[in-house]
């Protein structure tokens, strides 16, 4: 496993547990571990997986000078859809 993945990986599973604390293994964590792991399948889609990891760790302009990873922490997970659905609209069929 590279050390992108390894990181990536790192990052979902501290979002997950994080959720987890939060909420104590309610339905509304289980919900937010479906929607974080949907968010890495639509970025895997997007770009090689292994590029999920750099690319999460990456500050990005249109986010402020923040990483998407900075953004998921802060629960702003609805930045980065927006950013997925604009990139898949670019995409040819």
């Amino acid at each position: 496993m590279t050390r992108e993945l390894r990181q990536t990986r790192g990052l979902l599973e501290a979002g997950l547990q994080r959720v987890d604390t939060l909420l104590g293994g309610t339905p509304a964590a289980a919900g937010t571990a479906k929607k974080l792991q949907s968010l890495y399948k639509q970025l895997a889609m997007l770009m090689k997986p292994e590029e999920v990891g750099p690319w999460l760790n990456t500050e990005m302009e249109e986010f402020e000078g923040r990483s998407p990873a900075d953004l998921i922490r802060r629960g702003e997970t609805g930045r980065i859809w927006e950013s997925i659905y604009f990139l898949r609209s670019r995409q040819p069929e």
